[in-house]
């Protein structure tokens, strides 16, 4: 996947990985908007750019509350992974 200039169905403007975690085993993306940075909120998407949460601010904590998770441990590679 690349990792700028990534375009969102039903979101304004374009946005670029700033980090990248697992959630359901599967590889996830927290995005930040190209044009307001971090004065906007983030995204965190999948591999397919489906939108898993929206209104983003502090990161992979702020995943769904209703889905139990907990960090397990984070990569050599300075990925997050999450088991559920």
């Amino acid at each position: 996947m690349k990792k700028e200039g990534l375009k969102v169905a039903g979101y304004y403007g374009s946005w670029y990985v700033i980090d990248e975690g697992f959630f359901n085993s599967s590889p996830c993306y927290l995005l930040e908007h190209e044009k307001y940075g971090d004065e906007a909120p983030c995204l965190i998407v999948d591999s397919k750019l489906h939108v898993i949460a929206e209104d983003v601010y502090n990161g992979f904590s702020d995943l769904p509350d209703e889905i139990p998770m907990r960090l397990c441990a984070s990569g050599g590679n300075g990925k997050t992974i999450f088991l559920l």
